[in-house]
């Protein structure tokens, strides 16, 4: 099976440009104007983008320490008038906590993304209950 160079260069220049395009995800409207860790990229938002009811999931990534960004987060969200239950985990590779204001939940998962790595993983779950 024979491909032509001219076919390699358009197939590369296509994912180039698809790559491009997909890259850079926007905050969902449903996220209001909760916290947006500004030294991250927004990596994944769930399937359900429509309600509150069912859930939003986000997948964010940075290379910030975990501290740093916990601590931007609960002041973020206390500035909104958000509390946050006395129970929660933290550990040097992992903090796991939740937020609540009125029926809305607001649960942050912040965890090293590989042993030995610096870069963090933040997984934020936003329902209403």
């Amino acid at each position: 099976m024979f491909i032509s160079k001219k076919f390699i260069v358009v197939l590369f220049m296509g994912f180039l440009a698809l790559a491009a395009t997909t890259s850079a995800l926007e905050y969902p409207s449903l996220y209001g104007d909760l916290p947006k860790y500004p030294n991250a990229e927004l990596l994944d938002i769930g399937r359900q983008q429509s309600s509150l009811r069912d859930g939003l999931v986000l997948k964010i990534v940075s290379n910030d320490p975990l501290k740093t960004i916990v601590g931007f987060y609960k002041k973020g969200m206390s500035e909104r008038g958000w509390t946050t239950p006395p129970r929660r985990f933290s550990s040097e590779d992992l903090y796991s906590g939740a937020f609540k204001k009125d029926n809305l939940r607001f649960q942050l998962q912040v965890m090293r993304t590989k042993p030995g790595e610096e870069t963090m993983t933040i997984r934020i779950n936003f329902m209403e209950r």
